[in-house]
């Protein structure tokens, strides 16, 4: 049985996303939906340094931020809504943590999966000069087949 991995991410190209990859891998394959929560947001503090030092520097310490929510648990929340709304009921839900395109290409890995599908927000240059893209990262790191479903125009 074909086994495929669909990356969600709460947005609107989730449904093009299922519904592209059940028409073209059909009913009869094993879906699998998985979601990445970022981990839990991080402040900094910034520590004054006295002049005097030939390169000044600032020391800085991580502090955890706790909304009180899991974060696997929000994700598996996005894959199992995406799944449900784009009836796949007996799509596995994988919620994880971490960086999104090593997450989806191990997740895929792990579960034995003949394909990847993910979808390609329409960004601009700076968007992605800030934050990459996690299809054109999950595509460079994937050694099964990745099919990128581009957001409708």
């Amino acid at each position: 049985m074909t086994r495929i991995l669909i990356a969600v991410d709460g947005s609107d190209l989730d449904h093009e996303c299922v519904a592209t990859a059940r028409r073209l891998f059909g009913t009869e394959a094993e879906y699998l939906a998985v979601s990445v929560a970022h981990e839990p947001a991080q402040r900094t503090a910034m520590v004054p340094v006295p002049y005097g030092f030939v390169y000044p520097y600032a020391s800085v310490e991580p502090m955890r931020v706790d909304d009180g929510s899991n974060p696997v648990d929000r994700a598996e929340d996005i894959a199992r809504r995406a799944a449900e709304e784009a009836g796949l009921d007996n799509a596995e839900v994988i919620g994880e943590v971490g960086d999104p395109a090593e997450v989806i290409v191990g997740a895929a890995a792990r579960h034995a999966c003949d394909a990847i599908v993910v979808g390609s927000h329409d960004r601009g240059w700076l968007s992605r000069l800030v934050q990459p893209s996690v299809s054109s990262e999950v595509l460079s790191s994937s050694s099964i087949p990745v099919l990128v479903v581009k957001a409708p125009t």
